[in-house]
This record gives C-alpha cells, sequence and structure tokens, in this order.
C-alpha cells in the first residue's frame, strides 16, 4: 500500500539550489518536480512545492533558507515560553 522513499538528500536546501537553477533556466515546476524525483527517489518532492518555490522566485524572493513556522501550540502562548509538559505520577 505505502512504499518507503528513501531520500538521499540530508540537506533541503540543496534540493532547493537545483528548482532555482531550473527556475533561472525557464524550466516549469512540473519538468523541476519530475527531475528531481527521478534523481533523489520519487516523493522527494512535490509538484506544489515546486509551485510555491518558483513563485518566491518570480517575486524576486531568492532565499533558500526555511520559512519561520508557528503552530497553534505556539499561538496560544506568546508572550511567554511554551510551557513544559506537567509530569504526571501514577499510584500503585
Amino acid at each position: 500500500m505505502f512504499s518507503t522513499v528513501i531520500m538521499r538528500v540530508d540537506n533541503h536546501v540543496h534540493v532547493r539550489h537545483i528548482m532555482l537553477y531550473h527556475f533561472e533556466k525557464g524550466w516549469k515546476a512540473t519538468e523541476s518536480a519530475r527531475d528531481i524525483n527521478e534523481l533523489f527517489g520519487e516523493g522527494t518532492i512535490g509538484e506544489r512545492m515546486v509551485q510555491k518555490w518558483f513563485k518566491h522566485f518570480k517575486d524576486g524572493d531568492t532565499s533558500l533558507k526555511d520559512e519561520e513556522r508557528s503552530s497553534d501550540f505556539d499561538d496560544r502562548y506568546p508572550s511567554q515560553e511554551t510551557p513544559q509538559k506537567e509530569q504526571h505520577r501514577l499510584s500503585p
């Protein structure tokens, strides 16, 4: 049913360099996704993710770093550090 995908790229910035190269060469996102998946293994990157990066490049943003992400959990505690989980003891 599901297949295991082994990606031979430890650093996703390397894949982004390839996408930027493809973008600069005038490739379409579909072509870039297909090429990257053929090279590094099926499922390495989705076409929509490549489209997202191509939009960044088209908008002039050629930064290849990860975007800062926030989770719903972090949003609940904006003015303080994320609380630690409480430890619970089981009674014997």
